[in-house]
């Protein structure tokens, strides 16, 4: 699917992908940049501050190679609108602690709605990056653009999002990075 990114970029608006913190992702971002062209990162303020954990910080240092770019999140969703209307191709975790209802192999999670609403939000096509292991080798897959006006709304589109990374992710269970880390909790 190597394609895929460039013929999403060349519809002329911003491009989120949107991944799990599934097999070398902050690799895999590298891995675009060298294959492509550098891309855009929604990173956490928790990964870039002074107290970040050595782990985090070398994820991002990882991500950021090949001339990408960290975008903080904590400045809110307009940053990331300016990223998408700018052009850029930002990648977006959707395995991130929300409050977005998911389902995610076959049971209820909260996680984040932001690629969606973004997508829809500013029209964005949506390409979904998936990791794979065959035959001992890690690769990643970019899937087909995604027009988000295909969807009645964002959580249509979400469930679309976490569907679409279902086989990647129980084909390979042990290449998701921290999963105890991931999501957020139904109560509350």
């Amino acid at each position: 699917g190597a394609a895929n990114l460039p013929r999403a970029r060349k519809m002329g608006r911003g491009v989120i992908i949107s991944f799990l913190h599934h097999g070398q992702y902050e690799g895999a971002m590298a891995s675009i940049a060298h294959a492509e062209a550098p891309i855009h990162i929604a990173i956490s303020p928790e990964m870039i501050g002074p107290e970040a954990p050595a782990f985090l910080r070398q994820h991002v240092r990882a991500g950021l190679v090949g001339g990408n770019t960290g975008v903080n999140v904590g400045g809110g969703a307009n940053i990331l609108v300016e990223q998408l209307t700018a052009g850029h191709a930002l990648a977006i975790a959707t395995d991130v602690p929300g409050k977005a209802p998911v389902r995610f192999l076959g049971k209820d999670r909260r996680g984040s709605s932001g690629a969606a609403r973004l997508a829809l939000g500013v029209n964005s096509p949506i390409v979904v990056m998936t990791a794979h292991m065959e035959n001992g080798t890690i690769g990643l897959k970019l899937g087909e653009p995604i027009e988000p006006r295909d969807f009645a709304d964002h959580d249509a589109l979400l469930g679309h999002l976490m569907a679409a990374q279902e086989t990647a992710v129980s084909d390979w269970p042990e290449g998701y990075h921290h999963p105890t880390m991931r999501w957020g909790t139904l109560e509350g």
